[in-house]
């Protein structure tokens, strides 16, 4: 009885020891922004975030911190050139939108598995741009705060509005 005992004692400490449950990890190895600016002051924004994924995942996140200057709007979700589907119903390729106190949340929804996968975001920022009279001035950080991991290999593309012409961007 006392071996059956310590057997039952060893395996609860070797399976409720930290080691055993390592720790899900991820890390952004490539983001690739592009920005439109657009006549009217606002600024479509395409997102490429490619992930490694070590263990099981089921969705990723975006935050977007709430301002008096700007606001966000029209998310959309792809992967592969295939669009996520708004709905709450957390399903694979589907996301979802949530406002809270201070930041709107997007979320997608997927299931990966020790593997690289690659996600677009798209979304507008209204009021991007603020004019004056003989100047228009774009104050925006792409890479926030609100990530806890680093990204690696940034690039950033920021394109003027269409009806200027090259000589009246300076």
């Amino acid at each position: 009885m006392k071996s059956v005992y310590h057997f039952l004692l060893i395996t609860f400490i070797f399976i409720s020891s930290p080691a055993v449950y390592a720790d899900k990890s991820y890390q952004m190895s490539k983001v690739q922004i592009k920005a439109q600016l657009q006549a009217d002051g606002s600024m479509e924004v395409s997102e490429y975030r490619t992930y490694n994924f070590e263990d099981d995942f089921r969705y990723a996140y975006r935050t977007f911190p709430k301002s008096e200057k700007v606001s966000f709007s029209d998310f959309d979700i792809t992967e592969n050139n295939r669009n996520y589907l708004l709905s709450d119903t957390e399903k694979p390729g589907t996301f979802w939108i949530k406002e809270k106190k201070s930041y709107t949340e997007v979320r997608w929804f997927f299931r990966a598995e020790n593997e690289k996968r690659t996600f677009t975001i798209r979304y507008t920022v209204n009021d991007a741009v603020v004019r004056f009279r003989d100047a228009a001035v774009l104050h925006f950080q792409f890479i926030g705060e609100e990530w806890n991991k680093s990204s690696w290999n940034v690039s950033l593309e920021l394109i003027p509005p269409d009806s200027l012409s090259r000589q009246e961007v300076k």
